[in-house]
């Protein structure tokens, strides 16, 4: 089986059951398959030998440095995700401004007609 750089997050086959592969990610997958992802733009062959077109969809370097710092990407912009701050007492002050519209609604609708 050839093996395959990821540049794009996909779903690969596996022996038995198909599995997420991430960014920069090198996985052997069946031959047409490896073909379909990487002349879809999600991955590229990582040897030559591989590429049935011999060298228009084997990895450059480029396209491994490109893999990387998507990578690096990905990885910063979840932990920026992860260690987020948060505002201080923001659910209570939600539950209060929602108890209060529902009080005024309340007061509406048991007020007399006039």
């Amino acid at each position: 089986m050839p093996r395959v750089l990821i540049l794009q997050a996909c779903t690969v086959p596996g022996d038995e059951i198909a599995r997420h592969a991430d960014v920069n990610e090198t996985v052997d997958v069946p031959k047409d398959d490896a073909l379909t992802l990487a002349r879809l733009g999600r991955a590229r062959f990582v040897s030559r030998d591989d590429d049935p077109t011999k060298g228009d969809l084997t990895a450059t370097a480029d396209d491994k440095d490109l893999a990387k710092r998507t990578a690096a990407a990905l990885r910063a912009e979840a932990s920026a995700k992860a260690t987020a701050p948060t505002v201080p007492g923001l659910a209570e002050q939600i539950a209060a401004a929602v108890a209060a519209a529902l009080a005024q609604r309340d007061a509406v609708a048991t007020a007399p007609a006039v």
